[in-house]
């Protein structure tokens, strides 16, 4: 795996501690005053990542960082506050360990962290009113209650299109 990849995961692993030390002792609306505004500017920097509520089967999105809204092509504005679907359709061709839906109905059932290597979900472009082909690693990291219930699923992403089109060229150089 590409260093950035552990550089990332290292780092997502921390904002998790990070999270889960600020969620822990707050309500559930993320607006404590000082320990929410830390949340607010350490969440919103963070690599590629989406806060979920554990609300099955809505996935209401509580939060996102910059990165994840840049790599989406979404607003604040357009997600937060939506379920996960609505703002995001359901590609139902997917298989069920890549379908985020069932991906995050486990999180929420077993209270275990899912790890997706690579999926196609594919982003639309405001600027050429198309669709762009990417694809992704995520993972899925629940964040329970004190009473182990998964109140919250941090998802995170990282665009591995570049990646994945390397490989394909070197499939294709090998076969000729």
């Amino acid at each position: 795996m590409p260093i950035y990849f552990w550089i990332t995961f290292y780092l997502l692993n921390f904002i998790f501690l990070i999270i889960r030390h600020i969620i822990t002792p707050m309500s559930a609306d993320l607006s404590p005053g000082l320990p929410g505004e830390i949340f607010k500017t350490v969440f919103e920097k963070s690599p590629g990542s989406l806060l979920i509520k554990g609300d099955a089967p809505r996935f209401t999105i509580v939060a996102a960082s910059d990165s994840y809204l840049e790599v989406t092509s979404s607003s604040r504005e357009t997600i937060i506050g939506k379920g996960f679907f609505e703002a995001f359709p359901e590609d139902k061709t997917l298989s069920d360990d890549t379908n985020a839906r069932s991906v995050f109905t486990n999180v929420v059932a077993t209270g275990q962290k899912i790890e997706v290597p690579t999926y196609r979900f594919d982003v639309y472009n405001k600027d050429t009113q198309s669709y762009n082909i990417r694809y992704w690693s995520c993972s899925n990291i629940p964040i329970l209650s004190a009473d182990d219930h998964v109140d919250y699923i941090l998802n995170t992403v990282v665009d591995i299109t570049d990646e994945v089109h390397a490989r394909e060229m070197i499939v294709e150089n090998e076969d000729r």
